[in-house]
C-alpha cells in the first residue's frame, strides 16, 4: 500500500526521459546545431524557426553562463532578483511554518486519537484534504479577480494570525 504513492513519481520521471533539452538552453552552452534540431522538431514552420533561433542566439551570445555558484553569487549582487528570491522563500517558509501539512498527514492519527474508530479515521481523512483542495480553487480565483499581491498579503496576514 505504501508503495503506491511511488507510482506517479515514477510515471513523472518516465515522462521526463522523452522530453527535449531547451534550445535555449543547448544555445547559451555553444551548441547551435543541437539547439537548431530540438527546435525543429518542437515547431512546424520552418521560417518561424530560423527566426526564434536567430533571437536565442543573439539573446544568450551577450548572456554569460556559468555554474551554480557563480550564478548564486549573481543573483545575491542583483538587487531586484535577490528581492524576489528572499520574498518568495518567505512566503515558502510562512506557508510551511503555518502546519497544515502536518494536520494533513497526521490527520487519521488525530482523528483515532479523538475516539472515531479506525473506518471512520480512514474515511474523515478526506475532510481536511477537500478543505484544502476547496480553499485552492477559492485562492486562484481571489487570484484572477484581484491580483497576487493583495490575495498574498490577506494570506500572510491569515498565516501571522493578525
Amino acid at each position: 500500500m505504501v508503495g503506491l504513492i511511488a507510482i506517479p513519481g515514477a510515471l513523472q520521471v518516465l515522462g521526463l526521459l522523452g522530453m527535449p533539452k531547451s534550445p535555449r538552453w543547448l544555445a547559451a552552452r555553444g551548441h547551435v546545431e543541437e539547439a537548431k534540431e530540438v527546435l525543429r522538431k518542437m515547431r512546424q514552420d520552418g521560417e518561424k524557426q530560423n527566426e526564434e533561433m536567430e533571437e536565442i542566439i543573439a539573446a544568450t551570445k551577450d548572456k554569460k553562463t556559468g555554474g551554480a555558484v557563480e550564478n548564486l553569487i549573481r543573483v545575491a549582487r542583483t538587487g531586484h532578483v535577490r528581492k524576489a528570491l528572499v520574498l518568495g522563500s518567505g512566503v515558502l517558509f510562512f506557508q510551511q511554518f503555518c502546519g497544515i501539512d502536518g494536520v494533513v498527514f497526521y490527520s487519521g492519527h488525530l482523528f483515532k486519537t479523538a475516539g472515531f474508530t479506525v473506518d471512520t479515521a480512514v474515511w474523515l481523512v478526506n475532510v481536511p484534504n477537500a478543505i484544502n483542495f476547496l480553499a485552492s480553487i477559492v485562492g486562484l480565483v481571489a487570484v484572477e479577480r484581484w491580483g497576487r499581491r493583495p490575495v498574498l498579503m490577506l494570506s500572510l496576514a491569515g498565516n501571522l494570525n493578525i
